[in-house]
């Protein structure tokens, strides 16, 4: 989860530590904005040295480093989720493992934006120990290797229209996965703000030359990293030009909130729904990454705000007509769950929603070279794996050879989009879909060749039923050693040299685990994040 706050209810995994009032996610973000300065320095930006970093050990002095940038957190103290006591923990040393153990999703530098003191810089000394030679400073790039250079992406702007139609076209960089943020400030000015790297924001304003309609529909080729953003003319007609634009690069940029409404809601399960939420500021787009998360604030009962973090998915997965500004989200509504609760209720919807820009760490480079996968997900931790799934399917270049996704549920009841899985498996022989039940009876043997057959023989028959048609089964089970070996093991013919998993945190340390165990390449798996 990207944030946590206010009341800790017994039975629910994902609340943690309460907070006081005035503490929330929106308290932060508005003491941030208020000029206050959270540095300490002046709001200087200056490298700091591992000896001066350890002065800085104190609850009313607290500095620690995060991947190679240093960070003034003693305001931050009575805002972070998971108590003073945990935070105390990283300050006055380099925090990065300890961060990664716990928070490696997490969108820190949005979140500490603020309070960024500086480079951490090593200093090292030139020649043999013992050596008068002069001392070197290096400067940590903020990378996870902090020696190794990254090249900045410098986006390429550039236009093209028909006599009814302008579109602005954004030239990123091939597997970048943006995420775009787009808003009609009135028919002729437009802002587009670009999201491409952890704390890097590529802004743009444009004054067009003549008017246009809203909203403008995007289109991203995660491939070629070609962004497009195509309107309709108000009056159609060739343009001589497209007008003016000002462009600004923002690092380390304060985290933006912007306020939704539940426009709709379709129950898809016993305990779930769809829901489509809807910008206060019709004038407003938002395309997500493959596999990040936005938050999702709400005030309850009693005046405080809490948080969650959710995944959008895309919008084909949604049972409904789904507007190009909507943010469509599959929602399991938790009995102790004060939010869930709330956002899932059939009347009145839930109104005054406060969404993040999305945030998270999923590289989609990484999986450049791969063309089996394994998708590992549990309940409500399908809903990045479906992001995932069409690009994967669609993708031309080292086109895909095997994708199998292992779904595990309590009962049948709680399957996720179920009908639209199972016709994929049957339409794409690549993907093989298996269904998972730990607490059910299994569904009768017409529906499903293989029913009654045990985990452990259904899970290497990936060739479809003996007539050749590709279909979904069952197994009664859990996530166990032996499923993730016939993941991992090269002979296996559901072998995966990619593996993604998503679920509660149990289920995702106990894969994690199993993983640890076999010889699967740890570079080549990644776990979403609750």
């Amino acid at each position: 989860m990207l944030w946590f706050s206010s009341i800790n209810l017994p039975g629910n995994p994902r609340n943690k530590t309460a907070l006081k009032p005035g503490h929330s996610l929106m308290d932060w973000i508005r003491l941030g904005n208020s000029g206050t300065d959270l540095t300490g320095t002046g709001g200087r930006v200056q490298p700091v040295s591992h000896a001066e970093l350890a002065k800085h050990d104190r609850v009313d002095d607290a500095w620690m480093a995060i991947r190679g940038k240093v960070y003034n957190v003693t305001r931050y103290m009575n805002f972070h989720p998971g108590g003073a006591d945990e935070l105390i923990r990283g300050i006055g040393k380099d925090a990065t493992k300890l961060f990664e153990e716990v928070h490696a999703w997490v969108n820190y530098e949005s979140l500490l934006a603020k309070c960024y003191v500086g480079p951490l810089r090593n200093t090292v000394t030139d020649g043999q120990p013992g050596s008068e030679g002069p001392a070197v400073s290096i400067v940590n790039s903020g990378s996870d290797d902090s020696l190794k250079l990254s090249v900045p992406i410098v986006p390429r702007f550039d236009w093209i229209q028909k006599t009814s139609e302008l579109t602005l076209i954004f030239y990123t960089r091939s597997l970048a996965n943006p995420g775009v943020i787009v808003q009609c400030v009135d028919h002729l000015e437009v802002a587009v703000t670009l999201l491409l790297e952890a704390s890097v924001e590529h802004r743009y304003r444009f004054h067009l030359t003549n008017n246009v309609q809203w909203p403008c529909t995007a289109r991203t080729s995660l491939e070629t990293g070609k962004i497009e953003l195509m309107f309709t003319k108000l009056c159609p007609a060739l343009w001589t030009s497209y007008g003016q634009m000002t462009y600004e690069r923002c690092e380390n940029c304060e985290m933006q909130l912007h306020e939704y409404d539940v426009a709709t809601r379709v129950e898809i399960t016993h305990d779930s729904c769809a829901l489509l939420l809807r910008p206060k500021n019709n004038c407003l787009l938002q395309v997500t990454p493959v596999g990040y998360h936005v938050s999702v604030s709400a005030s309850i009962e009693g005046g405080e705000y809490v948080s969650r973090s959710y995944t959008p998915v895309p919008a084909g997965w949604i049972t409904t007509d789904c507007p190009a500004t909507s943010v469509p989200l599959l929602v399991k509504s938790y009995q102790d769950g004060c939010l869930s609760k709330q956002l899932t209720r059939p009347a009145p919807l839930a109104t005054s929603l406060q969404l993040s820009q999305p945030s998270g760490n999923f590289a989609l480079s990484k999986l450049r070279h791969h063309n089996r996968f394994a998708l590992l997900a549990a309940g409500s931790g399908l809903t990045p794996m479906l992001a995932l799934l069409d690009y994967l399917l669609d993708r031309t270049s080292n086109r895909i050879e095997h994708i199998c996704l292992l779904y595990f549920n309590k009962t049948e009841a709680d399957i996720w989009c179920r009908e639209r899985l199972e016709n994929l498996c049957k339409k794409d022989k690549r993907f093989i879909l298996r269904h998972i039940l730990s607490e059910s009876t299994l569904p009768d043997s017409s529906s499903s060749p293989s029913a009654t057959t045990p985990l452990s023989v259904v899970l290497p028959q990936i060739d479809g039923s003996s007539d050749g048609e590709n279909q979904a089964s069952y197994a009664h089970g859990r996530i166990s050693l032996d499923i993730v070996r016939q993941l991992t093991t090269q002979c296996s013919p559901l072998y995966a040299s990619y593996c993604c998993l998503c679920g509660p945190k149990p289920f995702n340390e106990l894969c994690l685990q199993y993983f640890r165990e076999t010889d699967h390449n740890p570079n080549h798996l990644h776990c979403f994040q609750g």
